[in-house]
């Protein structure tokens, strides 16, 4: 038997380089604090405008900080034996069971009837009991999340009323810029330190979440001291005056929120049948349709828009998708809207105030007239805007690529990210009260009557005129400069969205090309400074802010050399700029159209913002990746895209992909075995194979077994009472007890990554001698691919079924490789394929036609016409011709 054991340990897993493995750290950086070195791993991106095989010199990469492990997600259903045992036990319970369901459940107790057919009754009212719980655990993720918003939107909009109204009482201008430099200041250093305590919660987490929703697993990305991180944090980002906004957090947020209520539904022990019932969301795929519905909620809760919110899930964020997800995320996403609605029509107090403000309830764009039109003329403009949204776009995410490079190479330790978070603060406070007082001379403006009958829509216009600031102008005036730096993002961008071209007090733009010139310039520099430093963020709203300052100034340009009469109305311009900006450097399109759509409320525009979207998208990916997409690829997360790379569809095959040494169990297996392949490997799938000693299935495949499952096992000590067993797979008796399904899965719901990745079980060597029946946990049903398997197969089936590991077998059907996530990423296919190619005979070439067949052209009828006319002709002058 020791013979046979020493024969099946065909594993060591330690002959890959330069590639990522399963269960170990990730080159990235988030997370701990390293010194900068540059003898650290590089990562080198893909190309941004290449289509063919990345070279050396058109891209370099830079030193990445190291996270904790980074695995993959398992999507799979549980098919052991305990788990199909285990749901046939619901459906057959005993009689006296059945008739306290029945009673409970209002069904008649059929005690001479068929039990069969009440077990099935039972069936039905347990399902139905599982489907509210879902529906009534989604509905309360959508309330949470309003909550956690308004109390972001209240608390970051009192910040911001403190600082300015405190500023404002000191007449001095330069008393004015040093409160407000101190407190801008202050608030980003609490911003900062919600980071320094939970580097996960730095970002956006738009790219994290959508990276979970890959199939990712990121320790800590979905905590509770992450979600308090990110809220507080936020709120502190918002109110320093930095360029950030909290819209896309709120994704991150909502996506943390679905997380966290999922993991908590699945470890309440069951009291009670109903709790019982929380065990639905005991898989990972049940949690990752509830992230889905999270982040549309959040999307939902931030603009105002459920179908934008869906389709922006759809668009950017799972990888599987089917009618019943769409139904989840939409019932969230309307939930999430129906508490807001709710809490703003219910009253208290004597006066009968809202408990909610109403314009908490408007979107970032406030409310528009529906009497605003687009020209057909007009849609041309918009496309060439779009055209230069996608350019500027495009640029902002290069420089934001540069900027990640010298930030890791120089803003690597704590120390020097507070500083970079302080400094950010200075220029951007210094720069705007500079503009600002610099402009004084001719940006002191009259401020507009808020008479309602002077304006053809008045309430749209006057209710954000109190919103135009005065600086140091005398009374009754106001800075348009100042206006539009010292607002928070919301009410600099709804002036710009919302107030006329022209000025009823003296005729003149309300703001110039000048004030918007000298406010667009800066301000671009300030997004691409402050996108990437140490604090919780999200910059939606500061690229509408700018997009919309750019769009008044095309439209006013437009205004000046001769189309006086629509194109009055810059405020379209404005609004279509925002589109622009934000599409080139999101390339989101249809979700972003229906967002901009339902937060303005006006249906004509419609076409105007998916031809801007569409212009603005095509002409980026002519240069740069999406931004969410950059930040992926710069935080090293394995992420599988929709297509492989086109140039290893030709070139590559599932042997070359695959990692030839693999770590195998038996069946029925020692506990010693089991222990050593645990703390010597980081995998988290084994297969089991038959043992080299069975007569008819030597090293054929029985199954395989996870990780985590084997944990458990080893923890609750299922082994076999003496260390003589019978080890043949097809023995239908136990050689070890048999662990309850429920109890395996609440054991494994309760492990932490860390006991996951290295396991501290103290054996005694009596305990190492025994053995361990794997057999009822493994899982039959494997997916595998052939050797010859092509690429396109290997990573459709890996992504679209959101597999964490592929067998591959030989053409004996004998287990030769496993393809994990690692191996379908263009950085491993390119260093495989060069390996290839520098040692032709490092892979078995696969069958191919012969030479002289290949690029033969296809014979077609006339060709094989004009062979036969030949051949008669060289019969008849007798083989002369030949």
């Amino acid at each position: 038997m020791d013979e046979a054991l020493a024969k099946d340990k065909a594993y060591t897993g330690t002959g890959r380089e330069n590639v990522v493995k399963e269960g170990q750290p990730v080159e990235s950086n988030l997370g701990k604090d390293v010194t900068c070195s540059s003898s650290t791993t590089r990562l080198r991106p893909r190309s941004w405008t290449s289509t063919g095989l990345p070279h050396e010199t058109q891209s370099r990469a830079w030193p990445l900080k190291k996270v904790p492990s980074i695995s993959s997600q398992n999507y799979e259903a549980h098919e052991s034996e305990v788990a199909r045992l285990y749901e046939l036990e619901q459906r057959t319970n005993c009689h006296s069971h059945m008739r306290d369901e029945t009673t409970s459940s209002g069904i008649e107790d059929e005690q001479d009837g068929n039990l069969q057919e009440v077990g099935n009754k039972i069936l039905r009212w347990q399902t139905r009991k599982r489907s509210l719980l879902r529906w009534l655990v989604i509905f309360f993720i959508a309330i949470v999340i309003e909550t956690l918003y308004l109390f972001i939107s209240y608390s970051s909009a009192t910040l911001v009323t403190f600082r300015t109204t405190f500023t404002l009482q000191f007449q001095s201008g330069w008393s004015k810029y040093v409160i407000k430099l101190i407190l801008s200041c202050l608030y980003a250093v609490i911003a900062f330190l919600m980071v320094y305590l939970v580097p996960a919660s730095a970002g956006s987490g738009i790219p994290e979440t959508k990276a979970f929703l890959n199939g990712i697993r990121i320790p800590d990305i979905q905590s509770l001291s992450t979600l308090t991180a990110k809220v507080f944090g936020t709120i502190f980002a918002v109110a320093a005056g930095l360029p950030v906004g909290k819209y896309g957090p709120m994704i991150h947020i909502g996506s943390i929120v679905a997380a966290c209520t999922s993991r908590r539904a699945r470890l309440i022990r069951p009291v009670d049948r109903l709790l019982e019932a929380a065990r639905v969301f005991s898989n990972h795929s049940e949690r990752r349709d509830l992230v889905v519905a999270g982040a549309a909620a959040g999307v939902t809760a931030a603009f105002a828009a459920p179908i934008g919110g869906l389709l922006l899930a759809w668009e950017e964020g799972s990888s599987y998708w089917s009618l019943k997800v769409t139904w989840r995320v939409f019932f969230c996403a309307t939930g999430t809207l129906l508490f807001t609605y709710l809490l703003a029509g219910s009253r208290m107090g004597p006066a009968g105030a809202s408990l909610v403000d109403p314009s908490y309830m408007q979107s970032y764009a406030g409310s528009f007239s529906t009497g605003i039109r687009v020209a057909n003329e007009d849609l041309l403009l918009f496309v060439g805007m779009g055209v230069l949204g996608g350019i500027l776009g495009a640029a902002f995410n290069a420089l934001h690529w540069h900027m990640s490079r010298l930030r890791h190479s120089y803003v690597c330790t704590w120390p020097r990210r507070l500083m970079e978070v302080l400094g950010v603060t200075v220029v951007v406070s210094t720069v705007g009260f500079l503009a600002s007082f610099l402009s004084e001379s001719w940006a002191c403006r009259p401020v507009p009557p808020a008479e309602p009958s002077l304006y053809e829509d008045a309430a749209y216009v006057v209710p954000y005129l109190d919103k135009l600031l005065p600086l140091t102008c005398g009374p009754g005036h106001y800075n348009e400069v100042a206006s539009l730096y010292l607002n928070d993002g919301v009410s600099a961008l709804r002036l710009l969205f919302h107030l006329p071209r022209l000025n009823l007090s003296d005729d003149k733009p309300m703001f110039s090309l000048h004030a918007l010139a000298l406010f667009a310039g800066p301000y671009f520099l300030f997004l691409v400074l402050a996108f990437g430093v140490s604090v919780p963020s999200g910059f939606f709203v500061p690229q509408l802010l700018l997009g919309a300052a750019l769009g008044r100034m095309a439209g006013q340009v437009v205004v000046v050399f001769g189309h006086p009469t629509y194109l009055g109305q810059v405020r379209v311009f404005a609004i279509m700029g925002s589109a622009a900006f934000v599409g080139g450097i999101t390339r989101m399109v249809p979700s972003m159209t229906v967002i901009m759509l339902e937060a303005t409320g006006n249906l004509f525009f419609l076409l105007p913002f998916a031809l801007v979207l569409l212009s603005a998208h095509w002409v980026g990916d002519l240069f740069t990746p999406s931004i969410y997409d950059m930040i992926i690829e710069i935080k090293g997360y394995p992420f599988l895209r929709p297509d492989p790379p086109k140039w290893a569809l030709a070139q590559l095959r599932a042997r070359d992909l695959m990692t030839p040494q693999v770590v195998s169990l038996r069946p029925i297996e020692t506990v010693k075995r089991v222990q050593e392949v645990l703390c010597t490997t980081g995998h988290n799938m084994f297969p089991l194979l038959y043992p080299s000693s069975h007569p008819t299935r030597s090293g054929a495949l029985f199954g395989t077994i996870m990780r985590e499952t084997l944990v458990v096992l080893l923890q609750a000590a299922n082994f076999s009472s003496t260390a003589s067993v019978n080890n043949d797979p097809d023995n239908p008796e136990l050689a070890s007890p048999v662990l309850d399904f429920a109890q395996l899965l609440e054991s494994a719901a309760r492990l932490s990554s860390r006991v996951i990745a290295q396991p501290v079980i103290p054996l005694t060597p009596e305990d190492e001698s025994k053995w361990m029946d794997l057999r009822p946990y493994s899982n039959p049903s494997v997916y595998f691919v052939t050797e010859d398997s092509s690429v396109t197969k290997v990573y459709r089936l890996f992504r679209g079924l959101g597999l964490r590991h592929l067998l591959v077998l030989s053409i004996e059907r004998d287990v030769c490789g496993v393809i994990a996530r690692h191996d379908l990423m263009p950085n491993s296919m390119e260093s495989k394929l060069r390996k290839i190619k520098a040692c032709k005979n490092a892979s078995k070439a696969h069958w191919t036609l012969p030479k002289g067949i290949q690029g033969r052209k296809a014979k077609t009828a006339g060709d094989f016409v004009k062979e036969k006319e030949r051949g008669k002709a060289t019969m008849e002058t007798g083989g002369q011709g030949a």
